[in-house]
């Protein structure tokens, strides 16, 4: 996934992420593997630069681009197993909030 305004980085580069989320929930349905490669890094600036020039040099994307993410995809040799439910009762909080006098 790919940014050209750089400063509107983390507004688009938000709604990239739920793309690829969208991206992956179709390729696993049709029965491909999907794995997802954080780019960008928010709490360390040298850190995404470092992985974002990375994937540039290998990908020869432009400069005027910004890499928020990557994702690979490939067939698996075998389907891992199902992976255990979490119960909805130990996730989800019903209470409310009551306002302080």
């Amino acid at each position: 996934m790919l940014l050209q305004d750089v400063h509107r980085l983390v507004n688009i580069g938000f709604r990239m992420l739920l793309a690829c989320g969208f991206v992956w929930l179709q390729a696993t349905d049709l029965g491909i593997g999907c794995a997802f490669g954080a780019i960008y890094n928010a709490e360390d600036q040298a850190e995404a630069e470092k992985r974002e020039d990375y994937v540039r040099v290998a990908l020869h994307i432009p400069d005027d681009r910004r890499i928020v993410a990557i994702l690979g995809f490939g067939y698996p040799a075998e389907m891992p197993p199902a992976k255990k439910q979490i119960q909805k009762e130990s996730s989800i909080h019903v209470e409310k909030f009551e306002e302080k006098e």
